[in-house]
């Protein structure tokens, strides 16, 4: 008997000793890790303060509870008992770090102007890879524990593909959206044209994306079309490129039809954000002279360069009243041979 009781306090001593030395190891470790991610300025080392803080006093007491029984004489039950819980506990803690590292990244990859779409699409992806990872965890300590999970691999494996065939549409706006989440062809805000719809994207979701046209409807479109179809987002749009053409009477004077390149490189010239690139007298056309202007809008927005066109209208007008050149209109000259 008291031999029985010396065996067991000497593990309850091991117990305690092993519990207190993983816990200093685990506060000194991350009172170093602390202390140097303080210094520096990336992320690596606060994942790991985060991977650190994960590990909690049950799994430190598994892996203590497991070192100490060594030292007794317990039945084979209960150091196979004592085996399966440090399993479990080891499972755990790999399961609760993969998730956190998971958390870490998505968290570092969202910006501030995700919406609530956004970070509701990441939250699900989220809550997604934790489950994969707990299911792992599960089968690996039921395999080690024993139990034949061949058939009920096989069993999942088949359910999974008859769930996926028949959610197999939804399933693939729900991957888009992650595909858009991370791939950022447009945001919310953005003006963008897809096929022959134009306007501004309020909403991203996980199945569709609303964009508000110029006509003012709401136009909903699913994530999967949006993936596979050629989109044009004009935010990222540095500089606009316009091309006009006017055409002047055959009757202008041939010094005058000469002057109208340069008449039309100071016009612009002297408008703020353009820059000019080139007027020309490009074809004789039925019933008039041609030319093509072709310049840039250092803007992306649209409006504005509306106006800056309108105004290279007006003072084209003028310079043309006051140089006596007429625009030329469609006419026809009928000649009667007598």
């Amino acid at each position: 008997m008291n031999e029985l009781i010396i065996t067991y306090g000497v593990a309850l001593g091991v117990f305690i000793t092993t519990w207190a030395v993983l816990w200093g190891v685990k506060k000194i470790a991350l009172f170093q890790l602390t202390k140097l991610s303080e210094k520096t300025t990336n992320d690596l080392d606060d994942a790991f303060v985060g991977l650190i803080q994960t590990i909690n006093w049950l799994v430190l007491g598994a892996a203590s509870l497991a070192f100490a029984i060594r030292f007794t004489n317990a039945p084979g039950v209960v150091v196979q008992s004592v085996g399966a819980l440090f399993l479990i506990a080891v499972v755990y803690q790999v399961s609760v770090g993969a998730a956190h590292i998971v958390d870490t990244i998505l968290e570092k990859s969202q910006s501030k102007k995700n919406g609530k779409e956004r970070k509701s699409a990441m939250n699900f992806l989220s809550g997604g890879i934790k489950w994969i990872i707990w299911f792992f965890g599960g089968l690996l300590v039921l395999s080690n524990l024993g139990v034949n999970i061949t058939s009920l691999i096989a069993g999942l494996g088949i359910g999974g593909v008859a769930i996926a065939f028949a959610l197999q549409n939804i399933l693939g706006d729900l991957f888009s959206s992650f595909a858009i989440y991370f791939d950022k062809p447009f945001e919310v805000g953005d003006y963008v044209v897809i096929d022959t719809h134009r306007g501004t994207v309020e909403k991203i979701g996980l199945k569709t994306t609303r964009i508000r046209s110029i006509e003012g409807e709401e136009i909903v479109i699913s994530n999967q079309d949006l993936t596979s179809a050629r989109l044009q987002n004009y935010r990222k749009l540095t500089e606009r490129r316009r091309v006009f053409t006017f055409g002047v009477l055959y009757e202008t004077p041939l010094d005058a039809v000469e002057k109208i390149p340069s008449m039309v490189s100071k016009i612009i010239e002297s408008l703020p954000n353009v820059r000019f690139d080139r007027a020309h007298l490009t074809s004789f056309g039925a019933s008039s002279l041609d030319f093509e202007v072709v310049y840039f809008v250092t803007s992306s927005e649209y409006k504005f360069a509306l106006d800056i066109q309108q105004d290279i209208n007006f003072a084209l007008m003028r310079v043309f009243e006051k140089e006596k050149i007429e625009f030329a209109y469609p006419t026809q000259t009928l000649y009667v041979k007598k």
